[in-house]
């Protein structure tokens, strides 16, 4: 349930990363991933050569240490020889942890701007003949949601492998605080969406279109789809981190930025 009533509270920035963690916390279920956690840092690692599943989530050294935590991940990484993101909160400490990152091998991949809304407030979009949204349920739907985002993200074989396994791992109950939309054009499937309830808000992820199928107003109804689902579950206000293409798609609909997120990445094969 939701304890913000609007977008206006200060407190949804964090609520931005803190609901991405809700994800890793999931992830953590799955026998092939550990979440390292401790105050100033939590992060999640794998032996999948793919940064989807090395992430981190949270990082603030008020007492120092930052350069050894960061020595530490690489460390890790190295060893498994896997890529690994580093998510920086608006209001990480030190002020010069992403100078840090660069010092260790790390790249500055890009800054993405977080965005929010006011989901009772928010513009219903036209709905395109022919189109209808099913939950993913069983693992034929979800097959056919990875080949989607496979094709729209150039997600390897590999990775689409393990997400797929994760997935079914997890189950298709309808109580899961992480829920799989696909939308089907005349049947065809050729968009998705995602929410994760967590932090007090809905996390909308996922939402891809397949090239032959936009600038029809999908994503948008993909978008609008997963946020109606989890404001019938209570949910007032639903955060994202937006690519540059659809930017302009989630101010439409309503969201507003409220900060920008700097994502780091550090590869084995670049940094050696």
């Amino acid at each position: 349930m939701s304890p913000f009533q609007n977008s206006d509270n200060p407190a949804i920035i964090p609520a931005i990363n803190k609901n991405m963690l809700e994800i890793f916390k999931i992830l953590s279920s799955s026998p092939k991933s550990e979440i390292r956690s401790s105050e100033e840092l939590i992060w999640s690692i794998t032996d999948i050569p793919f940064p989807l599943f090395n992430f981190v989530l949270y990082s603030s050294f008020k007492t120092g240490g930052a350069e050894k935590a960061i020595e530490n991940v690489v460390t890790e990484c190295r060893s498994r020889k896997v890529p690994v993101m580093w998510r920086l909160d608006p209001k990480t400490q030190p002020d010069n942890l992403g100078t840090l990152l660069e010092m260790h091998g790390f790249q500055l991949s890009e800054i993405i701007p977080g965005m929010a809304i006011d989901i009772q407030k928010n513009i219903h979009p036209p709905t395109q003949n022919g189109f209808e949204i099913k939950r993913v349920s069983d693992e034929q739907i979800l097959t056919d949601y990875l080949k989607v985002v496979k094709e729209v993200v150039g997600m390897p074989d590999f990775a689409v492998k393990e997400l797929h396994d994760f997935c079914v791992f997890l189950g298709f109950e309808e109580n899961l605080p992480m829920q799989r939309f696909l939308g089907y054009l005349n049947d065809e499937p050729v968009a998705t969406s995602m929410f994760v309830l967590g932090a007090g808000v809905v996390g909308i992820y996922d939402v891809t279109t397949l090239s032959k199928a936009r600038k029809k107003g999908i994503g948008s109804t993909m978008t609008f789809h997963a946020l109606e689902c989890a404001y019938n579950l209570g949910y007032n206000i639903g955060v994202l981190t937006s690519s540059e293409e659809a930017y302009n798609m989630y101010k439409k609909l309503g969201f507003r930025e409220i900060c920008k997120i700097p994502h780091y990445s550090w590869d084995p094969s670049v940094s050696e």
